[in-house]
């Protein structure tokens, strides 16, 4: 499972450098405003979108095999499940949502909702940077003391 698991990795790396190197290097053509056209770009914005949907197929699939042959750590999983959950709705609660004012849009996302979920988001990513942060500035401190 392991070799399985190396193989799968080393293929994905391969494609990714393939399509970055042919995104950045293969071949492009000019638009009238005199901007470079990379015409690969779908074919890369394809692959991220398959890597994407890839790891949150395996963050699905991986937790749910975890309880089935585990289910003493069902409690705690739910418990790290709706701490994200307070979380989310604490995040939510603190978005705001306002229309922006911006000159010369006219599209559908500047709207209320759509800017209480974009502003959701990027609280749960500070929050996500943050924990990090403060993780690997603890490992270190506590590498060192013990």
């Amino acid at each position: 499972m392991i070799r399985l698991a190396k193989f799968l990795y080393y293929i994905l790396i391969a494609a990714a450098v393939v399509i970055g190197l042919l995104f950045y290097l293969g071949p492009a053509k000019y638009t009238p405003s005199g901007n470079i056209d990379p015409q690969i770009t779908s074919l890369a914005l394809r692959y991220t979108f398959f890597v994407i949907l890839l790891a949150v197929a395996l963050a699905i699939i991986f937790p749910i095999i975890n309880v089935i042959s585990n289910p003493k750590n069902l409690v705690r999983n739910l418990i790290v499940v709706v701490g994200l959950a307070i979380v989310t709705g604490i995040c939510y609660y603190f978005a705001k949502g306002d229309v922006l004012p911006l000159l010369n849009y006219s599209g559908s996302d500047n709207v209320p909702w759509v800017l209480k979920l974009v502003d959701t988001g990027l609280f749960l990513m500070y929050i996500a940077f943050a924990g990090a942060l403060l993780a690997i500035v603890y490992s270190e401190i506590r590498r060192y003391l013990i």
